[in-house]
C-alpha cells in the first residue's frame, strides 16, 4: 500500500509517497499453470490465464498472457493448415513415377 505523508524539510512541508505494510493478507503460493495446445495452432496464438498473476492488497490480480511461437521443423514446413516438405527427385522418377515412404509427424 502507498500512503502520502507530510514531512518537514527545513522551512517547507513536502508530501511524499511511502510504502506501508498492508494489514490485508494475500496468498503467496507457487502455482503451476497448465494449457492444452491443440494441433494446428498458429504462430502468435495467445493463451490467457485470467487473474493468475501476483496479488497485492486492494488490487485485482492481473492476467498471465502466453504468446505461442512455432519452431521450425527439420523436414516439414507449415503453410496455413498445410504441411509441405522439399523432396529432391531425379528426372527418371519424375517421368516414370516412383514410390517413397514418408514418416509423418505423428509417427505413422
Amino acid at each position: 500500500e502507498i500512503k502520502v505523508v507530510a514531512r518537514r524539510m527545513g522551512p517547507m512541508i513536502v508530501n511524499q509517497e511511502v510504502s506501508v505494510p498492508s494489514e490485508e493478507r494475500c496468498k503467496e503460493e507457487v502455482r503451476t499453470l497448465h494449457a492444452t495446445i491443440e494441433r494446428g495452432v498458429e504462430d502468435g496464438e495467445v493463451i490467457t490465464f485470467e487473474r493468475a498473476s501476483e496479488q497485492s492488497p486492494g488490487v485485482i490480480p492481473g492476467d498471465v498472457v502466453v504468446t505461442l511461437a512455432t519452431a521450425e521443423h527439420a523436414v516439414f514446413a507449415r503453410h496455413g493448415h498445410h504441411l509441405s516438405m522439399k523432396l529432391t527427385i531425379s528426372l527418371r522418377q519424375a517421368l516414370l513415377g516412383f514410390s517413397r515412404t514418408i514418416r509423418h509427424l505423428d509417427g505413422h
